[in-house]
């Protein structure tokens, strides 16, 4: 919802920090700052990260000795309290999970391109014969194909679609011989396109239908990956939501310690617990009196 960069930064004679912005993955870059003095200063941009999952930042240093003697990044998230762990009166037995230590790139965008949000051509698909709306084919069939790049090794790739795959030709009680004129052919490369593995068809979308899918065949430390669009069309096909997720090992991926700690009040006077979480799996429990009201709830990573 909101984004704030506190910066103490250092600046030599003649010098700058240029702060720059990307929110596809560093496939572009949008100028964000220009620092060109020392001493504590604060840069807004609220505008850049607003309705953003996830985005990079890059600080450009320029003249011997600039440099930074302190950074904080502060983003405020709309985040739902209905999905937050609650307690209540009596005993609350805690669960804390953590998951294996991988990241994840996603391409996610609106089909068509339009307004503030990212759009699906924010992230350069090479488009031969499918149009920038929908990826709709434009004549008969084309292909669109996107570059995948992961800071550690591939683990996965999954897929959400939901596409319209209109017309294909039924042939009675033998549904394995029908002809199929509407459809995508889901592909992916590991060696910059030498070779395709199948991920999946979209088809039979009457009018439309939606498909999730997992891959996992996938060569070992692979860390680019393309993935290939092919779409025939007789009628109408096209795709209305698309997102595609690499999943990949965190080059220092591992578990450290986590607090967690609840606050509430049983009759209006303040209770809190804290628990430190040693093992990616743990339980525990709170034991709260009559009157309990839960009022906050805090993950950190303990010192």
């Amino acid at each position: 919802m909101t984004g704030l960069i506190e910066i103490s930064p250092v600046v030599a004679a003649g010098g700058s920090i240029t702060v720059f912005f990307s929110d596809n993955h560093g496939m572009d870059w949008k100028e964000v700052a220009k620092i060109e003095q020392s001493g504590n200063q604060k840069v807004a941009f609220t505008d850049n990260v607003f309705n953003r999952y996830d985005y990079r930042l890059k600080f450009v240093m320029k003249g011997a000795g600039t440099g930074l003697n302190g950074l904080k990044i502060v983003n405020d998230i709309q985040h739902s309290q209905a999905v937050m762990p609650l307690i209540l009166e009596g005993e609350n037995k805690i669960s804390f999970s953590a998951g294996a230590p991988e990241g994840t790139i996603t391409f996610e965008g609106h089909m068509s391109n339009t307004g503030r949000n990212l759009g699906v051509m924010d992230f350069h698909p090479e488009l031969d014969g499918l149009g920038k709306n929908n990826l709709g084919v434009l004549s008969g069939k084309g292909t669109a194909i996107f570059t995948m790049k992961t800071p550690g090794h591939i683990t996965r790739f999954r897929m959400n679609a939901h596409y319209r795959a209109r017309d294909y030709e039924p042939v009675y009680l033998d549904l394995k011989s029908e002809k199929l004129r509407d459809y995508y052919d889901v592909e992916v490369s590991f060696d910059a396109g030498k070779t395709w593995k199948k991920v999946t068809r979209l088809d039979r979308g009457q009018p439309a239908s939606s498909k999730y899918v997992e891959f996992t065949d996938i060569p070992r430390k692979s860390r680019e990956m393309l993935v290939r669009f092919s779409g025939v069309q007789n009628n109408t096909t096209r795709i209305f939501d698309l997102r595609m997720d690499a999943d990949y090992r965190e080059l220092d991926g591992g578990f450290r310690p986590v607090k967690i700690t609840y606050v509430w009040t049983e009759n209006d006077e303040e209770k809190t617990h804290s628990h430190i979480a040693t093992k990616p799996q743990e339980t525990w429990t709170i034991h709260c009196g009559p009157g309990t009201v839960a009022k906050s709830y805090t993950m950190e990573l303990a010192k």
